[in-house]
């Protein structure tokens, strides 16, 4: 009986075709003008006590859904309209069910959402599946299971905690903030899971970020090769391998330490409590400097671009090197550059194929 059910009920909420509405389009300029916006009203700087509004009309957030629902599959979409104290929700997602036809998951919600002392409240009105319609009782019975869900989401909690109020209005809404109190690597930790094998990983980091110092201080007044460094590090993971040590796991390590060391020193703020007690800030300038074909930009992209992948996955990787070279577009940039987004593709490749499994990770080292 529950399997009938469930295939009845799964029958009646996919779709053969997708809502009939049009997404808002990503164009590089609107990322930027986005990015801007965003920027200018960061809480980062906020002290206790402060507050800051951001304003956003209702296609500024559909621009903001089409982006990240691109991101890995262009076979979803959604729209919002706004009305006064109102939030109008529709969405398709394309489902391939193994075999045949792609079929859709359809949603249409409406509801209300407010902020009475910093506690969220949430309202869903109305919501149709497919062609099954909720019944409005079981609405107002989940709607409050939902909102407990929301506040004590962890990942959700810190931006909460910071809201102060938002404000509907018809094509806007304005919400008001207070400090961001995120620890970084927690909050990773929670969108992307765990990087690795936590105190392991981060010991493995921090050999392997000291081992790379004490290389390049014996020869301070050499400019190493990239390969070298390379070289260097996956040597030191293949030794520690052979000692017992899961392959995958140095690897990773040997690429957060390249992160930090020669793409950008704030992977480590992702990474958790690496604490490298090598102070040569001479290696680490000559690091920071190493080049591919002369370039050393192309370094950064590569080395960076690695660490992100692990961090997250390769999709994320390889959006956040194309938005950088696109905000580098815009007006006072250095240009879109595709050698450098080919540097950062080559990172992340890189990175994938070397912690894919145990197999690929000894033949990389070897």
């Amino acid at each position: 009986l529950i399997a009938i059910s469930s295939s009845i009920i799964l029958w009646l909420i996919m779709d053969e075709k997708p809502l009939p509405f049009e997404a808002a389009r990503v164009s590089s300029a609107e990322k930027r003008r986005l990015v801007r916006l965003v920027r200018s009203k960061s809480p980062r700087y906020l002290q206790e006590g402060q507050t800051q509004t951001l304003h956003l009309t209702g296609h500024d957030i559909n621009v903001l859904l089409s982006w990240g629902l691109s991101l890995g599959s262009q076979n979803r979409k959604a729209k919002v309209s706004l009305e006064r104290d109102m939030v109008l929700l529709s969405v398709s997602i394309g489902v391939a069910p193994g075999v045949g036809k792609t079929r859709y998951l359809n949603l249409e919600m409406a509801g209300r959402s407010e902020i009475e002392g910093e506690i969220l409240n949430l309202e869903v009105n109305r919501c149709r599946l497919g062609s099954l319609e909720i019944p409005q009782w079981l609405l107002n019975l989940i709607s409050p299971a939902i909102t407990s869900q929301l506040r004590h989401d962890r990942l959700l909690k810190p931006f909460l905690d910071a809201a102060e109020d938002v404000t509907i209005e018809p094509d806007s809404i304005a919400v008001t903030y207070g400090p961001l109190h995120l620890q970084r690597h927690r909050f990773r930790e929670e969108l992307f899971g765990p990087a690795g094998s936590g105190e392991e990983l981060l010991a493995s980091t921090r050999a392997q970020a000291e081992h790379l110092l004490a290389v390049i201080s014996q020869s301070p007044d050499k400019q190493p090769a990239f390969n070298e460094c390379v070289e260097n590090v996956f040597a030191l993971a293949r030794i520690r391998s052979i000692d017992g040590r899961d392959p995958v796991i140095e690897n990773r390590a040997a690429i957060f330490a390249m992160g930090m060391l020669m793409g950008h020193r704030r992977v480590k703020e992702f990474l958790g409590p690496v604490n490298i007690s090598h102070s040569n800030h001479a290696a680490r300038r000559i690091l920071s400097r190493v080049v591919i074909r002369g370039r050393s930009d192309w370094t950064k992209h590569f080395c960076l671009a690695a660490a992100i992948a692990l961090l997250s996955d390769e999709i994320v990787s390889d959006a956040a090197s194309l938005l950088k070279e696109q905000l580098d577009s815009d007006i006072g940039g250095s240009g879109f550059s595709f050698s450098d987004l080919l540097a950062s593709r080559a990172g992340t490749t890189f990175a994938v194929w070397a912690t894919r499994n145990e197999d690929a990770a000894r033949a990389i080292q070897n």
